[in-house]
């Protein structure tokens, strides 16, 4: 019995760690917090480690750059001036 209780205290811990960290981020409209927050509350272990796989994964991943900045409309890469 106190193995279910500390698993359950693990799961609760978890998931207000993966709540506190989505309403940190400023990536996401309140929207998507609110829409995401649902998600960990309704699944208590599912949706902590789905949202929190999300979360890391968008700070390991670097932006793409937008091959067509500072180009004009119509010209050729590289010949923007």
């Amino acid at each position: 019995m106190k193995f279910i209780h500390l698993l359950l205290v693990a799961v609760f811990l978890y998931s207000f760690y993966v709540l506190y960290a989505l309403w940190c981020r400023e990536e996401y409209s309140n929207g998507q917090k609110t829409v995401q927050s649902i998600f960990i509350i309704c699944l208590p272990l599912l949706g902590p480690i789905i949202i929190h796989g999300i979360i890391r994964e968008f700070d390991r991943a670097p932006m793409a750059r937008n091959p067509n900045d500072g180009i004009g409309h119509g010209e050729p890469p590289g010949s923007a001036g």
